[in-house]
């Protein structure tokens, strides 16, 4: 069976459910719906979301493999969505290879990229997580992007002057005309503080 995307209609009430974090709510909607029809792509995509959100791991890698199989590779998220599950889980061979098919998809999505380089840094690979993220950023062009993760690297390995480095170059990277310029800087300031107290 296939997911007929020209057949596919959108379910206001799920949406607004979704919307509003209503995830019980939603979930059982969504339920509903897939009884009705098992490749409902929106229902789907809501359960998959969901389950990783609640860390539901294996709900959600199985959300994410029926709407793969279904409708084959076109959705990005969802091949991140499994890879994030599938790092949790410590399934981290699958999870590089979910990360690497979102990549392929949108090769620019700098989150995608930072969950990679994490779950290279998990296994112990952190040389290779930060020279990935400093490839990545001048490939790209986007440098400070990937501040906030290399930070956390930073700071996790006890190294907590190079973390103070990278959440400050953050802060000043940010871009001031994006919507989210001030939570940005209040995300970096935040990380700064953390990173003094820690420093104590």
């Amino acid at each position: 069976m296939s997911i007929n995307l020209d057949d596919h209609k959108f379910d206001n009430k799920l949406v607004k459910l979704y919307t509003a974090k209503h995830y019980d709510e939603c979930i059982k909607d969504c339920k509903e719906t897939l009884s009705d029809n098992p490749l409902h792509l929106q229902a789907l995509l809501y359960m998959a979301s969901i389950s990783l959100e609640k860390d539901d791991l294996e709900d959600c890698v199985h959300y994410c493999d029926t709407i793969i199989q279904g409708i084959g590779d076109q959705f990005f998220y969802v091949w991140s969505w499994r890879g994030q599950a599938l790092c949790t889980l410590k399934r981290y061979k699958e999870s590089e290879d979910g990360f690497e098919q979102a990549i392929m998809y949108d090769p620019e999505n700098t989150e995608t990229w930072s969950h990679l380089a994490m779950t290279f840094y998990i296994q112990g690979k952190k040389d290779i997580a930060m020279v990935l993220l400093e490839k990545v950023e001048e490939k790209l062009e986007c440098y400070g992007k990937f501040a906030m993760v290399k930070g956390f690297i930073e700071r996790h390995d006890g190294n907590t002057d190079e973390a103070l480095m990278h959440f400050l170059q953050g802060g000043m990277s940010a871009d001031p005309t994006a919507k989210d310029y001030d939570e940005n800087k209040k995300a970096f300031a935040k990380q700064v503080r953390e990173t003094l107290d820690q420093n104590r």
